[in-house]
Order: C-alpha cells, then sequence, then structure tokens
C-alpha cells in the first residue's frame, strides 16, 4: 500500500517539476527570441545609418 502512495507521490512530483521546467523554458525562449528581434533591428537601423552617412559623403 505505502509503495502505491510512493508511486503516486513520485508521479505528481516529477509533473509539477516537470511542468515549472518547461514554464520557465518557455520564458527564457520568448526572452530570447525577442533578444534577436531587437538584434536584428539594431543592425537594421545601424545600415540604414551607415547608407544615410555614404549618401551624404557622396554628395
Amino acid at each position: 500500500m505505502s509503495s502505491a502512495i510512493f508511486w503516486i507521490v513520485y508521479i505528481v512530483v516529477l509533473t509539477v517539476v516537470s511542468w515549472i521546467s518547461a514554464k520557465i523554458n518557455a520564458k527564457n525562449i520568448r526572452e530570447m527570441v525577442q533578444m534577436q528581434f531587437t538584434i536584428e533591428k539594431l543592425k537594421w537601423q545601424e545600415e540604414e545609418l551607415r547608407r544615410q552617412r555614404f549618401d551624404k559623403d557622396k554628395e
């Protein structure tokens, strides 16, 4: 009987731990994607500024 209770508790604990872990991973992945997007946006702005400066130098 105590063995059955042990397994039920064990499965519940594993489920809770994996759920919390999945939540943390989802948040980290979202932050990573957002950072990557920001980096791409900054690169694009840098390229735009460089192009404007180059056009100014050409005139």
